[in-house]
């Protein structure tokens, strides 16, 4: 992005706002400051991160994996993932397919992170194709 600018920040705090989160940084301390970087893109280093429960990932360790469904047939690749109140979709692209698969137990049954895929198990109208 033209005229982007780089900046490193030590976050304050976080707390949760509805769907938003509020981030405070130690040397933003006006609102005009903290105006203008609303809507910014943060990124955070791996080593900054928390360290997650047993079965929790974050979308960037998802996007890209295979999936593969319990018998061996690949379905595609995880392109996109999208949030619903119940729970992750995830956006599968093989070719001019696409899948929407629901991050639920019922269907996923192994995120394998090391081997770069997705296990699920096939459900009554799961693989139906959407256009994309």
């Amino acid at each position: 992005m033209p005229g982007e600018i780089q900046e490193n920040k030590k976050i304050k705090s976080v707390r949760q706002q509805n769907k938003f989160y509020i981030i405070s940084f130690y040397d933003i301390v006006s609102c005009e400051t903290a105006a203008k970087l609303r809507g910014a893109t943060l990124k955070i280093k791996r080593s900054g991160m928390p360290e997650l429960e047993d079965g929790v990932f974050f979308h960037e360790q998802i996007i890209g994996l295979r999936v593969i469904t319990t018998g061996g047939d690949i379905v595609g690749t995880v392109e996109e993932i999208f949030e619903t109140r119940a729970n992750d979709v995830y956006i599968v692209k093989k070719g001019d397919r696409e899948y929407l698969i629901p991050a639920v137990k019922e269907v996923i049954k192994k995120i394998d992170i090391p081997n770069n895929r997705i296990i699920i198990e096939i459900i009554d109208g799961l693989l139906d194709v959407n256009s994309g």
